[in-house]
């Protein structure tokens, strides 16, 4: 366990945080949630570059969405350097351009994103729960046959 007295304060997670990898072959932006974590302060890899979003300007979840798209993800992975492992440089996640709406604007977009997200949790649900809710004509009329 490491002493949080040594532990450069810029490397411990707050609620909230965006991550990105800085190495390997996927870039996905993940969300930091107090929620999730243990009592104790959770700390970052160095081979992890932390996102703090200025809530006065724009929202950690507008920022995740804007980072999750595929075409940011096409961006960093097309900017990575080395070849075994292949990493991102922080000067290029840098060059990431977001366009920051204004924050009504952007508290619509994560409204729209988790109604989104909940509705496909509902598909998965009904998808998971079809075979019990229908029937084949063969089921039917066995189970027809079966009362008279």
């Amino acid at each position: 366990r490491m002493d949080p007295q040594v532990v450069n304060e810029q490397l411990i997670l707050r609620h909230q945080d965006i991550l990105i990898p800085g190495r390997g072959d996927h870039y996905r932006a993940a969300l930091f949630c107090e929620d999730d974590s243990p009592s104790y302060p959770v700390i970052a890899s160095n081979l992890v570059f932390i996102i703090r979003a200025r809530q006065k300007q724009i929202l950690p979840l507008y920022l995740l969405w804007v980072l999750s798209q595929e075409k940011i993800e096409t961006f960093l992975r097309g900017v990575t350097r080395g070849s075994s492992i292949p990493f991102l440089p922080k000067s290029n996640l840098g060059e990431v351009n977001v366009d920051v709406p204004p924050l009504e604007t952007q508290h619509h977009i994560v409204e729209l994103i988790d109604v989104q997200q909940k509705q496909q949790q509902l598909l998965k649900k009904m998808a998971r729960n079809s075979d019990k809710a229908c029937w084949t004509k063969e089921q039917i009329k066995r189970r027809h046959e079966h009362r008279h």
